[in-house]
């Protein structure tokens, strides 16, 4: 394929086979299109707990760096690890706390 006519002529068969994959992709999901939807929804709920996470987690990262550097600059430096272990338990405690009073 050292010849450049070749390699045009190959991108272009490339090209020609995916799109008639995408092509035959798109018509399945066309016709098929209430088995696409129950399977997006259903990949929605088993990922939904995850999503919570992630929100919650986001949510709280910049808490707990705060108090992680609270504690960093209180504590000593032999005990960053547990600076590490308290910061993380206050900002689960703050993140609870805020949930309860939203309920409330």
């Amino acid at each position: 394929m050292k010849n450049p006519a070749n390699v045009k002529y190959f991108k272009a068969g490339v090209t020609g086979v995916c799109v008639a994959a995408v092509c035959l992709i798109m018509t399945f999901v066309i016709f098929n299109m209430s088995q696409v939807i129950t399977l997006f929804s259903a990949i929605g709920r088993i990922l939904t707990p995850f999503m919570y996470g992630a929100v919650i987690a986001y949510l709280l990262k910049p808490v707990c760096n705060c108090v992680e550097d609270f504690l960093r600059r209180l504590l000593p430096e032999k005990m960053g690890t547990a600076a590490n272990m308290l910061a993380v338990t206050i900002s689960l405690l703050f993140g609870i706390l805020v949930v309860y009073a939203l309920i409330m």
